[in-house]
């Protein structure tokens, strides 16, 4: 039996290695369960990098510090002394240098009343507690203000920019992440550049959230 069981195992032996010479049911690196080379510190590689095994991994620790990077909220704003592009002419710019552009008017007039609402609200429902220039401004301007949302690629994820155009406001940008903000920076400068505008920080507080409603999946 020992003789037998020898020349069976060198049979399967000599067909298996001939199965892995052909590629025959070989695990490759492309297959997803491969748990070859690749393997390192308990789990593979192409599981955390998407199957790109190109992509070169940080330790956890180091991937995972929080690092310094723009703030939630900005703001493009005219130089000192200079005024505020009308709406139309905002959005047309923004159209002439971005792949895919969706404004809406409507819903910049609502956020408008929204801003409004939230100010008043802010003061306990007292209207007189906010100064009456400043309410009656944005009742005046309300129905020109424009939602836009804007990119070069509409099936993105993070790199879209959305905010409302509102006249003789600034452009206030909010980012649902720290990602977020990483992956526009390239966009907003491109914004701020057609229109003359300089980039400051802004407390992502200061606006009722503007929707996203450029990207759809």
């Amino acid at each position: 039996m020992g003789g037998l069981q020898e020349v069976a195992f060198m049979e399967l032996h000599s067909r298996l290695a001939g199965e892995r010479r052909s590629g025959h049911d070989r695990r490759k690196y492309s297959d997803l369960n491969y748990l070859g080379p690749e393997r390192r510190s308990g789990f593979d590689r192409r599981f955390v990098t998407g199957g790109m095994l190109s992509v070169r991994l940080q330790p956890v620790p180091f991937a995972m510090r929080a690092e310094p990077g723009p703030a939630l909220a900005q703001r493009l704003s005219p130089p000192n002394g200079q005024r505020f592009l009308s709406p139309l002419v905002v959005v047309k710019r923004i159209e002439c240098e971005f792949a895919f552009v969706e404004a809406d008017e409507e819903e910049g007039c609502r956020h408008v009343q929204e801003m409004m609402k939230r100010l008043v609200a802010r003061n306990n429902g007292r209207r007189n507690g906010v100064p009456d220039e400043r309410l009656e401004h944005l009742a005046n301007v309300m129905h020109r203000a424009v939602h836009v949302c804007f990119g070069d690629d509409p099936g993105t994820e993070t790199e879209w920019l959305c905010t409302v155009v509102i006249p003789a406001e600034p452009l206030v940008f909010e980012y649902e992440s720290l990602v977020h903000a990483r992956s526009v920076q390239g966009l907003l400068r491109r914004c701020a550049k057609i229109l003359g505008y300089g980039i400051l920080q802004a407390a992502a507080d200061d606006m009722p959230r503007t929707p996203r409603l450029c990207v759809e999946h």
